[in-house]
Protein backbone atom coordinates (compact mmCIF):
# COMPACT_ATOMS: atom_id res chain seq x y z
CA UNK A 1 0.00 0.00 0.00
CA UNK A 2 1.41 3.37 -1.01
CA UNK A 3 4.33 1.94 -2.99
CA UNK A 4 5.36 4.31 -5.77
CA UNK A 5 6.98 3.86 -9.15
CA UNK A 6 9.03 6.80 -10.44
CA UNK A 7 8.52 7.20 -14.19
CA UNK A 8 10.73 10.30 -14.51
CA UNK A 9 8.74 13.38 -13.63
CA UNK A 10 5.54 11.50 -12.81
CA UNK A 11 4.82 8.70 -10.39
CA UNK A 12 2.40 5.80 -10.13
CA UNK A 13 1.05 5.08 -6.66
CA UNK A 14 -0.06 1.53 -5.90
CA UNK A 15 -3.52 1.18 -4.29
CA UNK A 16 -4.69 -2.39 -3.61
CA UNK A 17 -8.45 -2.92 -4.14
CA UNK A 18 -8.99 -6.59 -3.22
CA UNK A 19 -12.18 -8.20 -4.49
CA UNK A 20 -12.89 -5.57 -7.08
CA UNK A 21 -13.31 -8.83 -9.01
CA UNK A 22 -10.13 -10.62 -7.87
CA UNK A 23 -8.31 -10.76 -4.51
CA UNK A 24 -5.19 -9.19 -6.06
CA UNK A 25 -6.83 -6.28 -7.93
CA UNK A 26 -4.73 -3.10 -7.72
CA UNK A 27 -5.32 0.50 -8.84
CA UNK A 28 -2.52 2.79 -9.96
CA UNK A 29 -2.82 6.54 -9.44
CA UNK A 30 -0.79 9.21 -11.27
CA UNK A 31 -1.37 12.31 -9.09
CA UNK A 32 0.50 14.75 -11.35
CA UNK A 33 -1.97 14.10 -14.18
CA UNK A 34 -4.91 13.02 -11.96
CA UNK A 35 -4.99 9.84 -14.03
CA UNK A 36 -6.40 6.62 -12.56
CA UNK A 37 -5.81 3.06 -13.77
CA UNK A 38 -8.39 1.12 -11.70
CA UNK A 39 -7.84 -2.39 -13.10
CA UNK A 40 -11.23 -4.14 -13.55
CA UNK A 41 -13.16 -1.45 -11.68
CA UNK A 42 -15.39 0.82 -13.84
CA UNK A 43 -14.93 -1.43 -16.87
CA UNK A 44 -17.24 -2.79 -19.54
CA UNK A 45 -17.14 -5.30 -22.37
CA UNK A 46 -17.79 -2.63 -24.96
CA UNK A 47 -15.64 -1.63 -27.93
CA UNK A 48 -17.16 1.34 -29.77
CA UNK A 49 -17.08 1.42 -33.58
CA UNK A 50 -15.24 4.75 -33.39
CA UNK A 51 -12.72 4.33 -30.55
CA UNK A 52 -12.81 7.92 -29.33
CA UNK A 53 -16.59 8.32 -29.59
CA UNK A 54 -18.51 5.68 -27.63
CA UNK A 55 -22.30 5.69 -27.65
CA UNK A 56 -23.10 6.96 -24.14
CA UNK A 57 -26.33 4.97 -23.77
CA UNK A 58 -24.64 1.74 -24.82
CA UNK A 59 -21.62 2.47 -22.64
CA UNK A 60 -23.73 2.91 -19.49
CA UNK A 61 -25.82 -0.17 -20.29
CA UNK A 62 -22.69 -2.25 -20.85
CA UNK A 63 -21.09 -0.89 -17.68
CA UNK A 64 -24.19 -1.95 -15.76
CA UNK A 65 -24.10 -5.43 -17.29
CA UNK A 66 -20.40 -5.71 -16.46
CA UNK A 67 -21.08 -4.63 -12.87
CA UNK A 68 -23.96 -7.09 -12.49
CA UNK A 69 -21.97 -10.09 -13.67
CA UNK A 70 -18.58 -9.27 -12.13
CA UNK A 71 -18.81 -6.70 -9.33
CA UNK A 72 -22.24 -7.28 -7.80
CA UNK A 73 -21.18 -10.14 -5.47
CA UNK A 74 -18.49 -7.85 -4.04
CA UNK A 75 -20.43 -4.59 -3.96
CA UNK A 76 -19.79 -3.99 -0.25
CA UNK A 77 -16.06 -3.86 -1.11
CA UNK A 78 -16.68 -1.88 -4.29
CA UNK A 79 -18.67 0.76 -2.40
CA UNK A 80 -15.58 1.66 -0.40
CA UNK A 81 -13.43 1.84 -3.50
CA UNK A 82 -15.90 4.17 -5.21
CA UNK A 83 -15.69 6.48 -2.19
CA UNK A 84 -11.89 6.28 -2.38
CA UNK A 85 -11.90 7.23 -6.06
CA UNK A 86 -14.31 10.12 -5.43
CA UNK A 87 -11.83 11.49 -2.90
CA UNK A 88 -9.01 11.26 -5.46
CA UNK A 89 -11.08 13.32 -7.95
CA UNK A 90 -9.49 11.88 -11.11
CA UNK A 91 -9.57 13.79 -14.37
CA UNK A 92 -9.45 10.60 -16.44
CA UNK A 93 -10.23 6.96 -15.60
CA UNK A 94 -8.57 4.29 -17.75
CA UNK A 95 -10.20 0.98 -16.83
CA UNK A 96 -8.69 -2.30 -17.99
CA UNK A 97 -11.78 -3.03 -20.08
CA UNK A 98 -13.87 -0.72 -22.25
CA UNK A 99 -13.53 2.93 -23.29
CA UNK A 100 -11.66 5.58 -21.32
CA UNK A 101 -13.80 7.75 -19.01
CA UNK A 102 -12.88 11.35 -19.85
CA UNK A 103 -15.78 12.55 -17.66
CA UNK A 104 -15.37 10.34 -14.58
CA UNK A 105 -18.48 11.66 -12.84
CA UNK A 106 -20.61 9.70 -15.33
CA UNK A 107 -19.35 6.29 -14.22
CA UNK A 108 -18.81 7.27 -10.58
CA UNK A 109 -22.44 8.41 -10.29
CA UNK A 110 -23.62 5.17 -11.91
CA UNK A 111 -21.52 3.08 -9.53
CA UNK A 112 -22.81 5.05 -6.54
CA UNK A 113 -26.34 4.08 -7.59
CA UNK A 114 -25.40 0.44 -8.14
CA UNK A 115 -23.65 -0.02 -4.79
CA UNK A 116 -26.35 1.80 -2.81
CA UNK A 117 -28.63 -1.28 -2.55
CA UNK A 118 -31.51 1.04 -3.39
CA UNK A 119 -33.95 -0.27 -6.00
CA UNK A 120 -36.73 0.90 -8.23
CA UNK A 121 -40.33 -0.28 -7.81
CA UNK A 122 -40.03 -2.36 -10.99
CA UNK A 123 -40.63 -6.11 -11.18
CA UNK A 124 -38.39 -8.47 -13.14
CA UNK A 125 -39.83 -11.83 -14.27
CA UNK A 126 -37.46 -14.56 -15.50
CA UNK A 127 -39.33 -17.54 -16.89
CA UNK A 128 -39.48 -20.62 -19.09
CA UNK A 129 -42.69 -21.92 -20.65
CA UNK A 130 -42.77 -25.33 -22.32
CA UNK A 131 -46.44 -25.82 -23.25
CA UNK A 132 -47.86 -22.36 -22.66
CA UNK A 133 -49.13 -22.57 -19.07
CA UNK A 134 -46.32 -20.64 -17.39
CA UNK A 135 -46.24 -18.17 -20.27
CA UNK A 136 -49.92 -17.36 -19.73
CA UNK A 137 -49.29 -16.92 -16.03
CA UNK A 138 -46.42 -14.45 -16.45
CA UNK A 139 -48.21 -12.44 -19.13
CA UNK A 140 -51.23 -12.01 -16.86
CA UNK A 141 -48.94 -11.10 -13.97
CA UNK A 142 -47.15 -8.54 -16.13
CA UNK A 143 -50.37 -6.98 -17.43
CA UNK A 144 -51.91 -6.66 -13.98
CA UNK A 145 -48.73 -5.14 -12.54
CA UNK A 146 -48.47 -2.74 -15.48
CA UNK A 147 -52.10 -1.71 -15.05
CA UNK A 148 -51.15 -0.75 -11.48
CA UNK A 149 -48.36 1.50 -12.73
CA UNK A 150 -45.53 -0.92 -11.94
CA UNK A 151 -42.71 -1.27 -14.45
CA UNK A 152 -42.28 -4.87 -15.61
CA UNK A 153 -39.55 -6.63 -17.57
CA UNK A 154 -40.08 -10.16 -18.91
CA UNK A 155 -37.07 -12.30 -19.80
CA UNK A 156 -37.67 -15.64 -21.54
CA UNK A 157 -34.77 -17.86 -20.51
CA UNK A 158 -35.77 -20.44 -23.12
CA UNK A 159 -35.90 -18.07 -26.09
CA UNK A 160 -34.74 -19.74 -29.31
CA UNK A 161 -33.22 -16.45 -30.46
CA UNK A 162 -30.27 -16.65 -28.04
CA UNK A 163 -28.25 -19.15 -26.07
CA UNK A 164 -28.66 -18.98 -22.29
CA UNK A 165 -25.86 -16.44 -21.77
CA UNK A 166 -27.88 -13.60 -23.31
CA UNK A 167 -31.07 -13.85 -21.20
CA UNK A 168 -29.02 -14.60 -18.07
CA UNK A 169 -27.14 -11.36 -18.65
CA UNK A 170 -30.43 -9.53 -19.14
CA UNK A 171 -31.78 -10.87 -15.84
CA UNK A 172 -28.63 -10.04 -13.88
CA UNK A 173 -28.51 -6.54 -15.36
CA UNK A 174 -32.19 -5.98 -14.58
CA UNK A 175 -31.69 -7.28 -11.05
CA UNK A 176 -29.25 -4.45 -10.24
CA UNK A 177 -32.21 -2.09 -9.76
CA UNK A 178 -35.37 -4.26 -9.74
CA UNK A 179 -37.47 -4.13 -6.59
CA UNK A 180 -38.78 -7.67 -7.03
CA UNK A 181 -37.81 -10.78 -8.97
CA UNK A 182 -40.22 -13.55 -9.97
CA UNK A 183 -38.76 -16.89 -11.07
CA UNK A 184 -41.38 -18.80 -13.08
CA UNK A 185 -41.06 -22.35 -14.35
CA UNK A 186 -42.98 -25.40 -15.50
CA UNK A 187 -42.39 -28.60 -13.55
CA UNK A 188 -39.81 -30.92 -15.14
CA UNK A 189 -39.31 -34.34 -13.54
CA UNK A 190 -40.87 -32.99 -10.36
CA UNK A 191 -38.59 -29.97 -10.13
CA UNK A 192 -38.03 -26.68 -11.91
CA UNK A 193 -36.94 -26.39 -15.52
CA UNK A 194 -33.11 -26.66 -15.72
CA UNK A 195 -32.77 -23.15 -17.17
CA UNK A 196 -34.72 -21.65 -14.27
CA UNK A 197 -32.67 -23.72 -11.83
CA UNK A 198 -29.43 -22.38 -13.34
CA UNK A 199 -30.73 -18.80 -13.20
CA UNK A 200 -31.78 -19.24 -9.58
CA UNK A 201 -28.38 -20.61 -8.61
CA UNK A 202 -26.75 -17.49 -10.10
CA UNK A 203 -29.15 -15.20 -8.26
CA UNK A 204 -28.28 -16.95 -5.01
CA UNK A 205 -24.56 -16.59 -5.66
CA UNK A 206 -24.42 -13.08 -7.15
CA UNK A 207 -26.91 -11.77 -4.58
CA UNK A 208 -28.60 -8.78 -6.27
CA UNK A 209 -30.30 -6.28 -3.92
CA UNK A 210 -33.92 -7.08 -4.88
CA UNK A 211 -36.32 -6.61 -1.98
CA UNK A 212 -38.70 -9.48 -2.86
CA UNK A 213 -38.32 -12.84 -4.59
CA UNK A 214 -41.23 -15.00 -5.70
CA UNK A 215 -41.50 -18.47 -7.23
CA UNK A 216 -44.30 -19.20 -9.68
CA UNK A 217 -45.10 -21.94 -12.16
CA UNK A 218 -47.25 -24.72 -13.46
CA UNK A 219 -47.26 -28.46 -12.92
CA UNK A 220 -49.10 -31.59 -13.98
CA UNK A 221 -48.98 -34.22 -11.23
CA UNK A 222 -46.90 -32.58 -8.55
CA UNK A 223 -43.78 -30.52 -8.06
CA UNK A 224 -40.91 -29.92 -5.65
CA UNK A 225 -39.79 -26.82 -7.54
CA UNK A 226 -40.34 -24.44 -4.61
CA UNK A 227 -38.16 -26.51 -2.30
CA UNK A 228 -35.55 -26.96 -5.03
CA UNK A 229 -35.35 -23.28 -6.00
CA UNK A 230 -35.33 -22.11 -2.39
CA UNK A 231 -32.30 -24.30 -1.76
CA UNK A 232 -30.57 -22.72 -4.76
CA UNK A 233 -31.34 -19.20 -3.52
CA UNK A 234 -29.44 -20.02 -0.35
CA UNK A 235 -29.33 -17.21 2.17
CA UNK A 236 -30.44 -14.41 -0.13
CA UNK A 237 -31.94 -11.82 2.20
CA UNK A 238 -34.88 -10.80 0.00
CA UNK A 239 -38.30 -11.30 1.53
CA UNK A 240 -40.14 -14.25 -0.02
CA UNK A 241 -43.53 -13.98 -1.66
CA UNK A 242 -45.96 -16.87 -1.27
CA UNK A 243 -45.42 -19.41 -4.06
CA UNK A 244 -47.87 -19.19 -6.95
CA UNK A 245 -48.43 -22.62 -8.52
CA UNK A 246 -51.10 -23.63 -11.02
CA UNK A 247 -52.00 -27.11 -12.22
CA UNK A 248 -52.03 -27.18 -16.00
CA UNK A 249 -53.36 -24.25 -17.99
CA UNK A 250 -54.71 -21.49 -15.73
CA UNK A 251 -58.47 -21.83 -15.29
CA UNK A 252 -60.75 -18.89 -14.46
CA UNK A 253 -60.19 -19.26 -10.72
CA UNK A 254 -56.45 -19.52 -11.29
CA UNK A 255 -56.46 -16.31 -13.29
CA UNK A 256 -58.23 -14.55 -10.43
CA UNK A 257 -55.59 -15.85 -8.01
CA UNK A 258 -52.83 -14.61 -10.33
CA UNK A 259 -54.42 -11.15 -10.44
CA UNK A 260 -54.67 -11.03 -6.64
CA UNK A 261 -51.00 -12.06 -6.39
CA UNK A 262 -50.04 -9.27 -8.80
CA UNK A 263 -52.13 -6.68 -6.97
CA UNK A 264 -50.56 -7.63 -3.65
CA UNK A 265 -47.08 -7.40 -5.17
CA UNK A 266 -47.91 -4.00 -6.69
CA UNK A 267 -48.98 -2.81 -3.25
CA UNK A 268 -45.68 -4.00 -1.77
CA UNK A 269 -43.73 -2.15 -4.45
CA UNK A 270 -45.67 1.05 -3.85
CA UNK A 271 -45.09 0.70 -0.10
CA UNK A 272 -41.29 0.60 -0.37
CA UNK A 273 -39.93 3.49 1.73
CA UNK A 274 -38.86 6.50 -0.30
CA UNK A 275 -35.40 6.32 1.26
CA UNK A 276 -34.88 2.84 -0.24
CA UNK A 277 -36.01 3.77 -3.76
CA UNK A 278 -33.94 5.29 -6.55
Amino acid sequence: IGDQIDLGGVTLECMPIPFAHWPDNTMFWMPQERLLFPSDLFGSHYAPDIPGKPDETIRIEQSRTYFSEIMMPFRSHVKGYVEQVRALDPAIICAAHGPVWFEPDTILSEYERMVSDKTTRDVLIAYVSMHGSTGRMVRLLAKTLSDEGIGVKLVDLGSARHDLRVPVGMVLTGAVFAGALILASPAVLGGAHPLVSAMTMLIGGINPPVKYIGIAGSYGWGSQMVKQLESLLGNHKAARLEPLLVRGLPAKEDEEAIKVYALELAARMKALPEGEVL
